[in-house]
């Protein structure tokens, strides 16, 4: 999602798995996106927890929301954050965040805590997902660059000198 273009909802309907939406964007993209989390922790979405009521989502707002009966309603931008948060990322994925923040291993390994050679390791399991913990940090370091900005540290040149 980019920062002019709002995502738009096409077609809506309750996913297999109680309390998740199976949702197509008017960008062809297809995701489920959980929202027991959500329901469980929100006492203004709380009558979604019924099942029948869940059931009954509806594309509204001209696909910038979803909505229930009785008033109930949820932005389609929020949706789509869900989403991405709750996606898998994968040691390919990491690559491919690293490339695209213009990222080193020695940056990313000192933004996430990590080591170098953790970094490296992620990286050549390439379809293995990551932890939790990090995927949800490079998420926000890529959607707000204002968090990656207060964490980034520029990688020296060279090797480090040695104590005398």
């Amino acid at each position: 999602m980019t920062a002019s273009v709002l995502p738009r909802v096409r077609t809506v309907r309750a996913g297999d798995e109680p309390g998740t939406l199976d949702i197509t964007w008017h960008d062809k993209r297809r995701t489920t996106v959980d929202l027991k989390g959500l329901i469980g922790r929100s006492k203004r979405l709380a009558a979604l927890a019924d099942p029948a009521l869940f059931r009954k989502a509806t594309r509204a707002h001209g696909g910038y929301g979803v909505a229930w009966p009785g008033g109930l309603d949820y932005a389609a931008a929020s949706l789509d954050r869900l989403a991405r948060l709750q996606q898998e990322m994968t040691g390919a994925d990491l690559a491919h965040w690293m490339e695209r923040l213009g990222l080193s291993i020695q940056e990313t390994a000192a933004l996430l805590g990590l080591s170098p050679r953790m970094i490296k390791l992620y990286r050549q399991r390439k379809a293995v997902p990551l932890p939790l913990v990090t995927r949800i940090a490079c998420r926000l370091m890529e959607e707000d660059r204002s968090v990656l900005d207060a964490l980034y540290r520029p990688r020296s040149t060279g090797r480090p000198r040695k104590a005398a």
